[in-house]
């Protein structure tokens, strides 16, 4: 293993540590008595989504380092993709139900139709992807920057901390995508892949964790 993927695999462990510090510190805020129902249920969707995240990262931990042969490559990557698409419902179910609730659950709903294409339309899985990708990537951040647009002081300041870490962790998650390497030269295309995607989702997740610790 060349000294690029060595980093690269320990910058991936760092990050799937991290997810579980993350997991541990919402799991003590979501059984605060004192939470109301819709704070209980935000941060119980927000600990399923970085526990089930983070399987995904493993099973692509094993395709980007471990795999035997073509047949556990490729299911290696179905599964974490799979796994990560899912992730999301639980992510969108904690906004809606806490953050917007005039969207009755609008995006929550549209996210578990477009999971169950991605299982029903086996052959065209990569075009849900990349349907569901920047959806995602416009829709969560914009909700939070509408929060710090409507609101003052600490929850202006944190809303823009975690509007800043979805946008660096989104950016690090499309820099892991297997169409980087059929746009860019293998160079820029192997540093985005390995070494930039984990470091953006460290980044990512730091200010996540921050912000949301402080809400």
């Amino acid at each position: 293993m060349s000294v690029l993927l060595s980093v690269s695999l320990v910058l991936w462990i760092s990050f799937v540590i991290l997810s579980v510090v993350f997991a541990i510190f919402m799991t003590k805020k979501f059984l605060l008595s004192d939470l109301e129902p819709a704070q209980r249920d935000y941060f119980l969707g927000l600990v399923l989504f970085i526990l089930i995240h983070m399987v995904s990262r493993i099973f692509y931990i094993l395709y980007d380092f471990y795999w035997i042969d073509g047949s556990q490559y490729i299911l290696f990557w179905d599964i974490a993709a799979a796994i990560g698409t899912a992730s999301l419902i639980f992510l969108l179910f904690a906004i809606e139900r806490h953050i917007i609730k005039k969207t009755k659950f609008l995006f929550t709903i549209l996210s578990i139709i477009t999971v169950c294409l991605y299982f029903i339309i086996y052959e065209y899985r990569n075009i849900v992807q990349l349907f569901m990708i920047p959806v995602v990537a416009i829709v969560i951040p914009a909700i939070y920057i509408y929060t710090a647009i409507k609101s003052t002081g600490e929850v202006r300041k944190n809303s823009l901390i975690i509007a800043m870490g979805l946008i660096v962790f989104i950016l690090g998650q499309a820099a892991h995508s297997i169409n980087i390497w059929d746009i860019f030269t293998y160079d820029t295309a192997f540093f985005l892949y390995f070494i930039a995607s984990p470091i953006g989702l460290l980044i990512g997740g730091l200010l996540l964790f921050y912000g949301l610790m402080k809400t």
